[in-house]
């Protein structure tokens, strides 16, 4: 059903056009809540893909290819040296750097957070400066050429978007920048400040706030790359070990289900005449003490696993509670029934209806048992409802319940304007084949 075009397509179209994207089958077309501000943040990761192919080209052509900045010219110092052309690409960097922080500002802080607004303000500082004062062009030049990494970043974000996170092109961009980040972000700036070194005659010579410049934003740019740079190759650590946050939470998940747990409890084993109970604990040999059938007056639900009763005796494992018998299944009345149990205890089941309404409002439209779709179905309804009203503790509470806060962020800022006309009735519910093995009724949820 999904061609590897498909799969592709959100890759690919962004490096082609920076307007917003139409995602592929596999990915909701009409339904824009996958990530955080999904057609504005396309669209900021497509013009910044852009710029950063520019700028990296530039900045390689002015310090390798062209004789501008050659160091057997004499006829001009380095730090002054400047051109039409190399004052064109710095006008372009700093509008491109201007535009971008004003559109994490405005939608702050789904597209980034404050480092992002550091960097994106530092680097327009120094353009502009550089710009202004016709000086310090070389330097500016080797700074931006860091920005060769940012396609890197990008790819790993669509294929985050796209599912992709356990494919083997996952693993290697993420090995590619890594390595990128280590040569143009870290050995790059080794050697600008070796360079500022061997020419600071040049470099006193600089007007005092250009000279303030190169003194403060490139250390505080190395601060952050460092910082990034650890965090990537952490990730790295944990991939070349083999660690998979997915994998560890269903071990553990698989660890603790419901079947472990009953199967370390005692058994209870009853026929159609009597109630016959037989404990069977951990490291003592098996007996089956008899007991009495129960079938007095209505005294509340039966426990799965009756405790012992301390006063008949030592062998005697009586649970005083009504059982009825329907021919090998036990069972009793639940009147009104107004929880659905989805076999599950409160705190597993509110788990499990958090963790569908975060994934419905991540990916638009999801496929689950019928009984697990009916029933994350107002929970759904209720976080759009919160997004409506909007406010402060509206979003608290939305916070409290959804898993990732940026989908949190999304649903406010989108709801009001896709479902403001609409009076509930959020998702809908499609019924579709049962599920292979246990045969269980299947559907897809999705919004509307």
């Amino acid at each position: 059903m999904e061609s590897s075009k498909a799969r592709l397509s959100p890759i690919v179209i962004p490096y082609i056009s920076p307007t917003p994207i139409k995602w592929a089958t596999h990915l909701p077309l009409s339904r824009p809540i996958n990530r955080p501000l999904s057609a504005v943040g396309h669209r900021s990761r497509g013009f910044s893909t852009f710029h950063a192919l520019f700028v990296a080209i530039a900045s390689l052509y002015f310090l390798l290819i062209s004789d501008l900045f050659d160091e057997n010219d004499h006829e001009k110092l380095l730090i002054y040296r400047r051109s039409t052309l190399s004052e064109a690409t710095l006008g372009i960097s700093s509008g491109y750097f201007l535009s971008d922080m004003i559109m994490i500002l405005w939608n702050y802080p789904s597209l980034g957070g404050l480092e992002y607004v550091l960097h994106h303000g530092l680097s327009m500082i120094g353009t502009l400066q550089c710009i202004f004062s016709g000086e310090a062009h070389y330097y500016i030049f080797m700074v931006l050429f860091t920005e060769s990494t940012t396609p890197f970043v990008n790819i790993r974000w669509y294929l985050d978007v796209a599912g992709m996170k356990s494919s083997n092109l996952y693993l290697w961009n993420g090995i590619a920048m890594f390595i990128g980040w280590l040569v143009a972000r870290i050995m790059l700036f080794g050697f600008f400040f070796y360079h500022m070194y061997n020419h600071a005659d040049q470099v006193r010579q600089v007007h005092m706030i250009t000279f303030c410049g190169l003194l403060m934003i490139p250390p505080i740019l190395v601060i952050m790359n460092l910082f990034w740079f650890f965090k990537i190759a952490k990730g790295m650590c944990e991939a070349s070990s083999g660690y998979n946050p997915s994998k560890t939470m269903a071990s553990a998940t698989t660890t603790w289900s419901m079947s472990s747990l009953k199967s370390s409890l005692p058994s209870i084993s009853c026929s159609s005449s009597s109630i016959r109970c037989s404990f069977r604990p951990p490291n003592f040999t098996r007996f089956k003490p008899n007991c009495k059938a129960v079938f007095g007056s209505f005294l509340g639900l039966a426990p799965l696993n009756p405790l012992p009763n301390l006063t008949s005796g030592s062998n005697s494992y009586e649970h005083n509670f009504t059982i009825i018998d329907n021919g090998g299944r036990i069972s009793a009345m639940r009147h009104g029934r107004r929880v659905p149990k989805l076999s599950r205890p409160p705190d597993q089941r509110k788990a499990l209806l958090r963790g569908l309404t975060t994934q419905l409002l991540k990916h638009g439209r999801i496929k689950t048992t019928r009984a697990r779709a009916s029933a994350v179905r107002k929970y759904v309804d209720k976080m759009i409802t919160l997004a409506k009203e909007g406010s402060l503790h509206k979003r608290r509470q939305a916070l409290g319940f959804i898993y990732e806060k940026q989908i949190v962020h999304a649903l406010f800022a989108e709801v009001p304007e896709r479902y403001g006309e609409r009076n509930g009735g959020y998702t809908r519910i499609i019924r579709t084949l049962p599920r292979r093995g246990d045969n269980a009724p299947m559907a897809y949820i999705e919004l509307v």
